[in-house]
């Protein structure tokens, strides 16, 4: 006789928390096999293709300038490499700017 719908739901409840149980029986073995590759062959992270993307702290000390995702609004006419997007506290350049009476609309990046 076929079994029910109800009956092969609770089968199928049944073997997952059976294969659930398995899988972590087998993980602490997994992992230290793992890392005993990794220490034997000397692996790195980006060896395995698991590198991560670099801070803003490690690509500015790679020479490479740290990219703003947010896109500048405002360019410091006296310094074009100097941006600020907007967001958060006023830069020096942007304060000193206001300061002497400039509006934020001169510096607005077109």
């Amino acid at each position: 006789m076929a079994k029910t719908y109800a009956e092969l739901q609770e089968q199928i409840e049944k073997l997952q928390e059976q294969a659930e149980k398995a899988r972590l029986a087998e993980l602490d073995f997994v992992i230290q096999e793992i890392k005993s590759k990794i220490k034997e062959f000397n692996l790195t992270a980006k060896d395995l293709g698991l590198a991560t993307r670099k801070t803003k702290k490690q690509k500015v000390t790679d020479g490479e300038k740290p990219k703003s995702e947010i896109p500048a609004k405002y360019r410091n006419p006296k310094n074009k490499e100097q941006t600020w997007t907007g967001r958060g506290r006023k830069p020096l350049w942007v304060q000193e700017l206001l300061d002497s009476g400039k509006s934020l609309e001169s510096i607005l990046i077109k």
